[in-house]
Parts: C-alpha cells; sequence; structure tokens
C-alpha cells in the first residue's frame, strides 16, 4: 500500500485492519499493534478457539475485499497454554510468531503472490 498509495493511505489501511482485528479479538480479550503492521492479542481459549478466531479474521478480510476492491491477507500465529503448559507468555509469542512465518512463508511460495501484492498474471 505505501508504495502504491503513499503512507497515508498505509496508515489508513493499517486502521481499518487494526479495527477488524478489534472486532474480532478484543470482544474477549486484548489487542495490541507491536510495530508495523503486526498485531498480537492475548485471548483466554484453547487451540480450537485460536482456529475459530483465524477463521474469522479470515472470512472478514473476505468481506473486506468485496466491501472495497483491497486484499488484505492475514498471516496468522496463535499458541496456547493449554496445548503448551510449561510454556511462558514470551515462549508462547515465539510460539506463535514461528506459526505465523510460516503460514507467511507458504502464501508467498504459490504462484502469482509477491511481497507487493498479487502479480497481474
Amino acid at each position: 500500500m505505501n508504495d502504491n498509495r503513499g503512507h497515508l493511505a498505509g496508515d489508513d489501511l493499517i486502521r481499518e485492519v487494526a479495527a477488524i482485528i478489534r472486532d474480532i479479538l478484543g470482544k474477549s480479550g486484548e489487542c495490541y499493534r507491536i510495530g508495523g503492521d503486526k498485531f498480537a492479542a492475548i485471548v483466554p481459549g484453547d487451540s480450537q478457539q485460536g482456529a475459530k478466531l483465524k477463521r474469522q479474521l479470515e472470512l472478514e478480510a473476505v468481506k473486506y475485499r468485496i466491501n472495497t476492491g483491497q486484499n488484505i491477507i492475514f498471516s496468522i500465529g496463535y499458541a496456547d497454554s493449554e496445548s503448551h503448559p510449561q510454556a511462558s507468555l514470551e515462549r508462547l509469542m515465539q510460539l506463535a510468531d514461528q506459526q505465523m512465518y510460516q503460514e507467511k512463508r507458504e502464501y508467498y511460495s504459490r504462484p502469482g503472490n509477491t511481497r507487493r501484492g498479487r502479480s497481474s498474471r
């Protein structure tokens, strides 16, 4: 967004994405912007709850594209203390980060997906 439409448009998009995240995750937990376009949330629940919230965010991304014509992609990772009972909050964040980066790698490994948006192929 910043490269194509400028930083003000990029900032607007981050605010819109933050509102989507807050609407889904903020109902049951706390959401934080931790830098750039990266967000974190602390939400009670287990891995099933994490998967449910992930599906809701992905659905909202589809709705956003339909309503605005702009494509947003969520790369999402989550971890829970029930699956990792000995893990500290810091370790849970690392596990979620690893999952998120794996999802991001998989997305960008697919033909037509680039760091600057979808190609015109």
